[in-house]
């Protein structure tokens, strides 16, 4: 639902092309805008009255959700799309406090 737009289409284009030599394909990730949007906005409902996706503690579902969000957090598309999804950006904030989510984020540098 959400790895091929926001990782493949959106993240690997606007941050990986570059850093390893190549070039962004911009219409990809103009393309994948509605996707994007669509699973953030599905993600952010999901999340709306409870703090984690199974309810009042993380499960597996918070944990397979987490790597895509961090990744998405860190280019201006996923940025600006969670400005517009306060319940998932306020997980996202909640999941990276957890040890086991900080202490797994990758460098990128």
């Amino acid at each position: 639902m959400f790895n091929d737009p926001v990782i493949t289409r959106t993240f690997v284009q606007r941050a990986l092309m570059p850093m390893l030599g190549g070039e962004t394909d911009e219409a990809m990730i103009e393309g994948a805008k509605d996707d994007c949007q669509r699973a953030v906005s599905a993600l952010d409902a999901m999340l709306a009255g409870q703090d984690y996706f199974g309810g009042d503690s993380a499960s597996l579902a918070d944990f397979h959700v987490v790597p895509v969000m961090h990744y998405a957090s860190q280019v201006p598309e996923g940025q600006a799309l969670l400005g517009q999804a306060s319940e998932l950006a306020a997980w996202l904030e909640r999941m990276n406090t957890r040890d086991s989510v900080s202490s797994t984020v990758p460098s990128m540098g």
